[in-house]
């Protein structure tokens, strides 16, 4: 028998990120497989349009500080009809905060996600922490990207049991470029017939262009003939 699923997302489309693709690739997965599910997002420009394309219904609320995100997101899934089997928030703030609120309610379980960056995020601010780690350590269980993400998890007070890794994947067509993409792609960095070196980096403040080439660039005439462009 299908899970009636609801899916807590502050982060999701139209709106771009490895967030926002991961939590709708995930929905999708699911919906395909014959679960039933609703998502709660937030309300931004065109997301009538990408709502339309999608395999379940979302459902918007308005948008704006976390704590009033997080009280419209508990409100709308204890509103929801017929009652779900289980919530997932997609992120530990504002979505855990809205799953913990909604399931004091609805007396259910609740699912938290992680990816890692966001439990560095807290700034020094004890409370933040704290209510952070009451949110992991209420949940049913949690998914995560990797295994550094499930150790994260851990600390926080899940036991391995409840950690579950769902890897990210990459959709090869997105990205498919064909050899006019190519050629047109070397011609515009100024690449003729060397060899490449690609290099990806995430472009924070931390770990920025100048962190990236520093730790990613070989030695001075390593590598010859080597074109290094690099994408942050």
């Amino acid at each position: 028998m299908p899970m009636r699923l609801v899916f807590l997302a502050a982060d999701f489309p139209p709106a771009v990120g490895g967030i926002q693709t991961y939590v709708a690739e995930l929905c999708r997965a699911l919906a395909e497989r014959g679960e039933q599910l609703t998502v709660i997002a937030t309300r931004q420009p065109a997301a009538e349009e990408f709502d339309a394309t999608v395999p379940y219904p979302v459902v918007r609320v308005a948008a704006g500080d976390l704590a009033g995100v997080a009280m419209r997101m508990s409100a709308a899934a204890v509103e929801l009809s017929p009652r779900p089997d289980a919530l997932v928030a997609t992120k530990w703030s504002p979505d855990g905060v809205a799953a913990v609120l909604a399931c004091r309610r609805l007396r259910l379980p609740y699912l938290v996600m992680g990816y890692g960056r966001e439990f560095i995020q807290t700034g020094g601010n004890l409370m933040k922490w704290a209510v952070q780690r009451a949110v992991i350590r209420r949940a049913a269980g949690a998914l995560v990207i990797s295994r550094y993400t499930q150790r994260l998890m851990q600390r926080r007070g899940l036991p391995p049991r409840r950690v579950k890794v769902i890897y990210a994947g990459v959709s090869a067509g997105d990205y498919a470029a064909g050899a006019a993409g190519v050629a047109q792609l070397k011609s515009q960095l100024g690449i003729t017939d060397e060899k490449v070196i690609l290099t990806v980096k995430q472009a924070c403040a931390s770990q920025g262009p100048g962190a990236s080439h520093a730790g990613t660039c070989p030695p001075a005439g390593s590598c010859p003939a080597t074109a290094l462009p690099c994408c942050g």
